[in-house]
């Protein structure tokens, strides 16, 4: 198709800041340098094979006569975390018979293990025709999922009649597996309220859907958990600190925060300060130091773990190993790369510092304390969760949350002052089961009605 080159060469330059984090040093360098001259076809369908959205489908040969099918959708690794124990559920349910699943590159990473019987459909170069063309046997369900941009999902909230065959039947739902997402909330208001529900992690998530689509029923909005809260490993919880510490060599009596990154771009559309991230970061760091040289008969760790999508992910920690620190503190990166979890980092930590409110509120039931790095400064983290939420439902994350939410450096000392005296205990395993198998009971009993 003439120009259809030169239309992928252009879109990855518009979003290359985007796309670069989850290439490899050397695609990331040929964006760089994506418009300067011939590039080599095969490397950017490459690049982009990686990145675009795809739908995979799943049969059952032995399901039962009233079986539905199922589309999930999202994006992002928080959407794949989202998903995984529902998309397991439904594979192991008799009464699903059919699963749809269309997501983004970068989950598809995080779920390649759960994929490898589905089959892609890759009928068409755009992706739209290949989710209609799965839609031919019409869904039963759609569960959509939050993401701050770029989310199919925003194809299927708009286009669920053409995914049902408009039957009347049929169900959408939401799964809000986070605390956040307040535009994207707002922006799909309208589709939202009207949607059979929304699962969310708890009582405060379901506050905050109530907040952002006022008009929702609220008996539509479920606090059943969602993949976030089944990806909390309880049971794993002394292991993965073991295994944790041993793979960043700390020591048991170490004190050990963990900055958990976001992007600052990310937060744009709220004119926050463009560097937001990365002054977040350079402020635990200094705050961490003057807690070192209060107490240098101690160790202490600052783990840098950052968002797989931001483009400064390296620049933000190099610019920190300039500063002149204590000989009882180290900063340490607890990446994947590093051959280290998510759960390992965490459980590893005393505390967790960050903007990011989903894994900060997490934090309670892994028994770690999440602290919210709300300084009130123009355009930093307190500003954004004053834009984001109401008086009550900050406090609400502050007292059913377990979020300790700090304002200032010396707030951010407080708490770490509070904490390095406190001993360190493991979860219990959650009694009440999966959050997925909560879900589906809902999905199945609306299909009765």
């Amino acid at each position: 198709m003439p120009g259809r080159f030169e239309d992928k060469i252009s879109f990855l330059d518009r979003y290359k800041q985007e796309i670069k984090p989850v290439l490899s040093k050397e695609e990331a360098d040929l964006l760089d340098h994506v418009t300067d001259g011939p590039q080599d076809q095969a490397q950017i369908d490459a690049i982009l094979e990686k990145q675009e959205s795809k739908i995979f489908t799943w049969e059952r040969p032995d399901a039962d006569t009233d079986a539905v099918k199922v589309l999930l959708v999202g994006r992002d690794p928080g959407t794949a975390v989202g998903l995984k124990s529902l998309l397991r559920a439904m594979r192991e349910s008799p009464q699903i018979r059919s699963i749809g699943i269309l997501i983004d590159g970068v989950a598809q990473g995080y779920l390649s293990g759960e994929l490898d019987d589905f089959q892609q459909i890759n009928e068409s170069r755009l992706v739209m025709p290949d989710i209609f063309k799965s839609a031919e046997d019409a869904y039963d369900v759609v569960i959509n999922t939050m993401s701050a941009s770029n989310n199919p999902a925003t194809l299927t909230i708009m286009n669920e009649d053409l995914l049902s065959h408009d039957r009347p039947n049929a169900k959408s739902y939401l799964v809000y597996e986070a605390y956040e997402g307040s535009v994207e909330l707002r922006r799909f208001a309208e589709q939202f309220k009207d949607m059979d529900g929304i699962f969310c992690n708890d009582e405060v998530a379901k506050e905050v859907v109530r907040y952002h689509i006022p008009d929702i029923d609220p008996d539509k909005i479920y606090p059943t958990g969602t993949g976030q809260t089944d990806s909390l490993r309880l049971a794993d919880a002394e292991k993965l600190y073991r295994s944790g510490r041993e793979r960043l060599s700390i020591s048991e009596e170490a004190f050990v925060v963990s900055y958990l990154g976001t992007i600052s771009s990310a937060y744009e559309r709220l004119n926050l300060d463009p560097e937001v991230n990365e002054k977040s970061w350079d402020r635990a760091v200094r705050t961490m130091i003057r807690l070192a040289e209060e107490n240098p008969d101690e160790s202490f760790v600052l783990l840098y773990r950052y968002h797989p999508r931001d483009p400064l992910r390296e620049e933000t920690f190099e610019r920190s190993q300039t500063l002149r620190l204590p000989e009882n503190l180290t900063l340490r990166k607890a990446t994947n790369e590093q051959g280290v979890t998510i759960d390992e980092t965490i459980y590893a930590s005393n505390a967790i510092a960050s903007m990011t409110m989903t894994e900060t509120l997490k934090a309670k039931h892994r028994k770690r304390q999440g602290i919210y790095l709300g300084f009130n400064e123009a355009g930093m983290g307190g500003e954004y969760l004053r834009k984001s939420y109401p008086p009550e439902i900050i406090r609400a994350m502050e007292i059913q949350g377990g979020m300790m939410n700090v304002g200032s450096d010396t707030e951010l000392l407080t708490a770490l002052r509070q904490l390095r005296t406190l001993p360190l205990e493991q979860p219990e395993a959650d009694t009440r089961g999966s959050s997925a198998q909560r879900i589906l009971d809902v999905l199945l009993r609306d299909q009765k009605k």
